[in-house]
């Protein structure tokens, strides 16, 4: 156990001695990080001031100590138990949280955020989203969610990756100081896009289960933001309204399982601000990707002139084609291709700026292999690093 001034962390390796840890003073404490197994007299109501409660993939903490937590830790502006995942749901008293800005339960069990959030005046940060790992069994009413959405929209299993958002109160568009919100699930109550809408002060969104029914209303509400900086979906469809961004965004994910068109790609280009895109499709038209720079010489409409991270994964045979000077800042391709899909990459020593290329391969390791040869020719020579799945 390590204390340095107002902060304590406890480490992993330290062994839970109750005697030495109610010894110690509290009364400046202001913020707690507890590394490994969490104990139940870590919470103590001689944290009068504390206002940091990192609790990130500790073990052993569960509902019963969220109840703690709203009871007793009152002055809390920063509360995070991301990758706790035997949480599975938000306490009422979490509505005595009055001074919290950020929440972070991503990689939890957390599906639905509870009305006692609505009493949080001053809450600016949500994040959430739940990813189940194979050793992590997802809870039946996360697989329910997940499967629901996948059946509906003729997903296979590993479409959409195994994430699945949170299903928000109603009225959340009244909660004006929020500047992140996402993953939330929109798939199941319309009304949710409106809230969105009244979000004044949003700059970072994330929302899973855009269909046929919602797509305009999620355009709609994007429109709204012109001064979103970043923007994660997951659904079928691509939202036209990004191109009303064109002057704010700069990180887009687009998890779609359907068909990626060459009219999407432009509609991207005119991001002008973008330095970090990925894209998860399922096929794309024609199995062709072209980034082709249309204008020569220096100008400022080139296409993805800021780029500078670009993430790929499809589940079909695909070609990606980069014209001269085309992504000319990109330092970083991800790529990812599920088994069966094959994937080539044309005019990689365009993208002058590579510096690295990570590639994620659930296949046979011959794939690996082609693709590593296509980009031991680029002047460059960036690092090439394959990525096993877990």
């Amino acid at each position: 156990m390590e204390r340095v001034g107002q902060h304590l962390a406890i480490a992993s390796s330290w062994q839970r001695d109750k005697v030495v840890f109610d010894g110690l003073d509290f009364s400046r404490l202001r913020s707690l990080t507890v590394y490994g197994a969490w104990k139940a007299f870590f919470i103590s109501s001689r944290m009068r001031v504390l206002r940091v409660l990192d609790l990130e993939d500790a073990t052993e903490v569960d509902n019963k100590v969220l109840e703690q937590i709203g009871d007793v830790l009152h002055r809390l502006k920063f509360l995070s138990i991301r990758g706790c995942n035997k949480i599975d749901k938000l306490p009422d008293s979490f509505g005595r949280l009055k001074r919290l800005q950020t929440l972070d339960i991503r990689h939890t069990r957390v599906v639905t955020l509870p009305q006692s959030i609505m009493k949080l005046p001053k809450l600016q940060y949500i994040r959430a989203g739940t990813v189940h790992s194979k050793d992590v069994e997802p809870s039946t009413h996360s697989r329910s969610i997940l499967g629901t959405f996948k059946s509906r929209l003729g997903l296979s299993r590993t479409s959409v990756g195994t994430g699945v958002g949170v299903e928000v109160p109603g009225g959340i568009g009244k909660m004006k100081e929020l500047h992140t919100l996402g993953v939330i699930n929109v798939s199941c109550d319309d009304s949710t896009m409106k809230d969105i809408k009244s979000l004044s002060q949003l700059r970072r969104l994330g929302v899973f289960g855009i269909n046929k029914r919602n797509i305009e209303e999620l355009s709609s509400a994007i429109s709204a933001h012109g001064h979103l900086e970043s923007l994660s979906v997951w659904g079928d469809h691509m939202p036209q309204g990004v191109s009303s961004l064109c002057n704010s965004l700069e990180k887009l994910s687009l998890g779609m399982i359907t068909l990626l068109t060459q009219l999407d790609i432009e509609i991207l280009e005119g991001l002008n601000r973008l330095q970090t895109l990925c894209l998860r499709v399922e096929k794309v038209e024609y199995g062709v990707l072209n980034f082709f720079v249309r204008l020569m010489g220096i100008s400022s409409n080139v296409p993805f002139r800021e780029l500078k991270v670009f993430k790929i994964a499809c589940e079909s045979e695909l070609k990606v084609e980069f014209g001269e000077r085309a992504m000319a800042k990109l330092e970083l391709l991800k790529v990812d291709y599920s088994y069966g899909s094959s994937l080539k990459f044309v005019g990689v020593e365009n993208m002058v700026s590579l510096k690295q290329v990570l590639l994620k391969d659930s296949c046979e390791g011959k794939q690996a292999t082609g693709l590593k040869e296509q980009f031991s020719k680029h002047p460059n020579k960036p690092i090439f690093e394959v990525i096993k799945e877990k």
